[in-house]
Protein backbone atom coordinates (compact mmCIF):
# COMPACT_ATOMS: atom_id res chain seq x y z
CA UNK A 1 0.00 0.00 0.00
CA UNK A 2 3.09 2.73 1.14
CA UNK A 3 5.16 1.92 -1.84
CA UNK A 4 2.00 1.81 -4.25
CA UNK A 5 0.98 5.29 -2.47
CA UNK A 6 5.03 6.88 -3.26
CA UNK A 7 5.43 5.45 -6.66
CA UNK A 8 1.89 7.11 -7.41
CA UNK A 9 3.23 10.37 -5.88
CA UNK A 10 6.41 10.21 -7.78
CA UNK A 11 4.22 9.30 -11.31
CA UNK A 12 2.31 12.74 -10.96
CA UNK A 13 5.05 14.90 -9.73
CA UNK A 14 8.05 13.99 -11.81
CA UNK A 15 6.60 11.65 -14.39
CA UNK A 16 4.06 13.07 -15.98
CA UNK A 17 4.19 15.75 -19.12
CA UNK A 18 1.26 17.84 -18.78
CA UNK A 19 0.37 20.75 -20.79
CA UNK A 20 -2.32 23.55 -20.57
CA UNK A 21 -1.83 26.53 -23.10
CA UNK A 22 1.57 25.10 -24.48
CA UNK A 23 2.68 26.06 -21.14
CA UNK A 24 4.53 22.62 -19.36
CA UNK A 25 2.28 22.03 -15.91
CA UNK A 26 3.80 20.87 -12.69
CA UNK A 27 1.75 19.22 -10.62
CA UNK A 28 2.44 19.28 -6.53
CA UNK A 29 0.77 15.90 -4.65
CA UNK A 30 -0.16 18.29 -1.21
CA UNK A 31 -1.94 15.18 0.52
CA UNK A 32 -1.56 11.26 0.42
CA UNK A 33 -3.23 8.47 2.59
CA UNK A 34 -4.21 4.88 2.17
CA UNK A 35 -6.14 4.83 -0.15
CA UNK A 36 -6.23 8.81 -1.87
CA UNK A 37 -3.76 11.50 -3.11
CA UNK A 38 -4.87 15.28 -3.23
CA UNK A 39 -2.75 17.31 -6.36
CA UNK A 40 -2.33 20.76 -6.38
CA UNK A 41 -2.43 21.90 -10.26
CA UNK A 42 -2.60 25.70 -9.70
CA UNK A 43 -5.15 25.95 -12.19
CA UNK A 44 -8.23 28.53 -12.01
CA UNK A 45 -10.31 26.73 -14.79
CA UNK A 46 -12.59 24.43 -13.87
CA UNK A 47 -12.57 22.67 -17.64
CA UNK A 48 -9.00 22.62 -17.27
CA UNK A 49 -8.27 21.01 -13.93
CA UNK A 50 -11.23 18.48 -14.91
CA UNK A 51 -9.15 17.67 -17.87
CA UNK A 52 -5.58 17.29 -16.05
CA UNK A 53 -7.53 15.50 -13.66
CA UNK A 54 -8.76 12.77 -16.51
CA UNK A 55 -5.43 12.35 -17.75
CA UNK A 56 -3.66 11.56 -14.04
CA UNK A 57 -6.78 9.07 -13.69
CA UNK A 58 -5.60 7.55 -16.88
CA UNK A 59 -2.02 7.29 -15.96
CA UNK A 60 -2.22 5.72 -12.82
CA UNK A 61 -5.15 3.22 -13.75
CA UNK A 62 -2.98 1.99 -16.22
CA UNK A 63 0.45 1.38 -14.37
CA UNK A 64 -1.84 -0.17 -11.47
CA UNK A 65 -4.26 -2.71 -13.48
CA UNK A 66 -4.91 -4.19 -9.94
CA UNK A 67 -6.34 -0.71 -8.37
CA UNK A 68 -8.71 1.80 -10.17
CA UNK A 69 -8.49 5.25 -8.90
CA UNK A 70 -11.16 8.09 -9.43
CA UNK A 71 -11.99 11.78 -8.94
CA UNK A 72 -13.45 11.99 -5.72
CA UNK A 73 -13.67 15.61 -6.15
CA UNK A 74 -12.26 19.32 -7.53
CA UNK A 75 -11.05 22.01 -4.67
CA UNK A 76 -10.71 24.96 -5.59
CA UNK A 77 -9.51 26.47 -1.82
CA UNK A 78 -8.75 23.82 1.33
CA UNK A 79 -7.88 24.61 4.80
CA UNK A 80 -5.70 20.90 5.52
CA UNK A 81 -4.98 20.82 9.02
CA UNK A 82 -3.62 17.25 9.46
CA UNK A 83 -3.76 14.22 8.35
CA UNK A 84 -7.86 13.51 7.51
CA UNK A 85 -8.38 16.62 8.58
CA UNK A 86 -9.76 19.37 6.47
CA UNK A 87 -11.95 21.44 4.99
CA UNK A 88 -12.01 22.30 1.40
CA UNK A 89 -14.25 24.60 -0.89
CA UNK A 90 -15.36 21.73 -3.47
CA UNK A 91 -16.68 22.50 -7.29
CA UNK A 92 -20.11 20.64 -7.53
CA UNK A 93 -21.94 20.10 -10.70
CA UNK A 94 -25.78 20.60 -11.47
CA UNK A 95 -27.02 20.19 -14.79
CA UNK A 96 -23.42 20.89 -15.99
CA UNK A 97 -23.47 24.42 -14.34
CA UNK A 98 -20.88 24.60 -10.94
CA UNK A 99 -21.52 25.69 -7.84
CA UNK A 100 -19.75 25.54 -4.66
CA UNK A 101 -20.01 23.89 -0.99
CA UNK A 102 -18.07 23.68 1.69
CA UNK A 103 -16.75 19.86 2.64
CA UNK A 104 -15.53 19.61 6.14
CA UNK A 105 -13.77 16.43 7.05
CA UNK A 106 -12.53 15.04 10.61
CA UNK A 107 -13.08 18.56 12.13
CA UNK A 108 -13.99 18.82 15.55
CA UNK A 109 -17.18 21.26 14.62
CA UNK A 110 -18.69 18.72 12.89
CA UNK A 111 -19.51 16.70 16.07
CA UNK A 112 -22.60 16.25 17.55
CA UNK A 113 -21.94 16.46 20.74
CA UNK A 114 -21.07 20.26 20.52
CA UNK A 115 -23.43 23.35 21.35
CA UNK A 116 -25.15 25.21 17.92
CA UNK A 117 -23.31 28.20 18.75
CA UNK A 118 -19.73 26.55 18.54
CA UNK A 119 -20.76 24.89 15.38
CA UNK A 120 -22.40 27.97 14.02
CA UNK A 121 -19.65 30.37 14.66
CA UNK A 122 -16.65 27.20 13.23
CA UNK A 123 -18.95 27.57 10.34
CA UNK A 124 -18.61 31.28 10.56
CA UNK A 125 -15.41 31.02 10.42
CA UNK A 126 -14.61 28.21 7.75
CA UNK A 127 -16.35 30.54 5.78
CA UNK A 128 -13.86 33.40 6.22
CA UNK A 129 -10.84 31.56 5.80
CA UNK A 130 -11.69 29.60 2.67
CA UNK A 131 -13.64 32.60 0.96
CA UNK A 132 -10.62 33.60 -1.31
CA UNK A 133 -11.27 37.32 -0.08
CA UNK A 134 -9.47 40.00 2.02
CA UNK A 135 -11.10 40.16 5.61
CA UNK A 136 -10.69 43.51 7.20
CA UNK A 137 -10.71 43.29 10.55
CA UNK A 138 -12.40 46.35 12.87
Amino acid sequence: GREILQSTVDLVQNNLNLEVNSTVLFLEVIYGDTDSIMVYSGLDDIAKATSISKKVIQEVNKKYRCLEIDLDGLYKRMLLLKKKKYAAVKVQFKDGTPYEVIERKGLDIVRRDWSLLAKDLGDFCLTQILSGGYVTIA
